[in-house]
């Protein structure tokens, strides 16, 4: 992205007790799958409908607040290389091909407890 010069900072992964633990999270998987807590904070992000930028910035920076920043770089990306997103390219990245199971609502950060 040098073209356009936007780049992001130096990681800075969180350590578990540094996030907000987002309590809705916790008591869903205290009754679907408690052993994922053993190893696992569910964190707590910002709620207005960027929670995958928000989420992957808070895991990688230890803070959200480069997610509109995090949103431009998206966007370059598909600007740069719109073949991978159109369907009825040969190009074309399926969904299928990419890793299932990332929530929405709040991310799983790999901390160690």
């Amino acid at each position: 992205m040098s073209l356009y010069n936007v780049s992001l900072p130096t990681l800075s992964v969180p350590a578990a007790r540094d996030v907000a633990v987002d309590a809705p999270s916790v008591c869903l998987l205290q009754e679907h799958n408690q052993p994922i807590l053993q190893q696992f904070v569910p964190a707590a992000v910002g709620a207005d409908g960027n929670y995958l930028f928000r989420a992957v910035l808070l895991a990688l920076y230890s803070h959200e607040g480069l997610y509109s920043h995090l949103r431009l770089l998206a966007t370059i990306k598909v600007l740069l290389f719109p073949a991978l997103y159109d369907a009825s390219s040969r190009d074309y990245y399926k969904p299928t091909e990419l890793t299932t199971g990332f929530c929405c609502n709040a991310m799983m950060l790999s901390f160690r407890l």
